[in-house]
């Protein structure tokens, strides 16, 4: 069961199972198995930490709560985390592919632009458990092996070990119909 704490705060540490609205700074902590979907407007962001153990009808729930509580669209969406274990180990198989995350996404929320996935594991010194840390205003994502990076109440200013996530690394994904282009 996904919590949902949709009051408004400054900053959040969002744990596993956890839905939070944030205006300024959003941090997920040790995401080894796991994913985080990130809905951007102009001066919110809703944040959901995914596990394995999430089922595509938990995630429905959130959608249509986060629809009808705080807004029907988003400018962004972005997934990020260790996407080929989540996948290869979500407990819910109607999950386990971007397309079918992007399917549980889209119905309930509309995005402007297209949704945007991003593979933490695909850093050598990250191996698999990473923070990952998103800021508002400027509008940043960035990630830390999270043995390099402690996460308190504040997100850390950057220190050794942190990335920053280039935008050309996120992989596009736009629906036609039934077929998935990757950009």
């Amino acid at each position: 069961m996904i919590r949902t704490y949709l009051t408004n705060t400054t900053s959040a540490n969002i744990r596993e199972s956890e839905c939070r609205v944030v205006t300024r700074e959003i941090c997920y902590p040790a995401i080894s198995s796991c994913i985080s979907i990130t809905l951007v407007n102009a001066n919110i962001m809703v944040g959901i930490h995914c596990t394995v153990a999430n089922t595509a009808h938990e995630i429905r729930n959130v959608m249509c709560e986060i629809k009808r509580t705080i807004a029907e669209e988003f400018t962004d969406c972005y997934v990020v985390g260790a996407l080929p274990i989540f996948k290869s180990s979500v407990f819910d198989h109607s999950i386990s592919t971007r397309k079918k995350i992007s399917n549980v996404i889209r119905p309930h929320i509309k995005i402007l632009n297209s949704i945007k996935f991003h593979d933490t594991t695909m850093h050598p010194n990250i191996n698999k458990n990473a923070h990952i840390f998103i800021r508002n205003a400027p509008f940043s994502i960035s990630y830390c092996a999270a043995v390099k990076c402690l996460v308190s109440g504040q997100i850390p200013p950057l220190s050794f070990g942190r990335q920053y996530i280039p935008s050309h690394q996120f992989t596009k994904v736009n629906s036609i119909s039934n077929m998935i282009l990757c950009l």
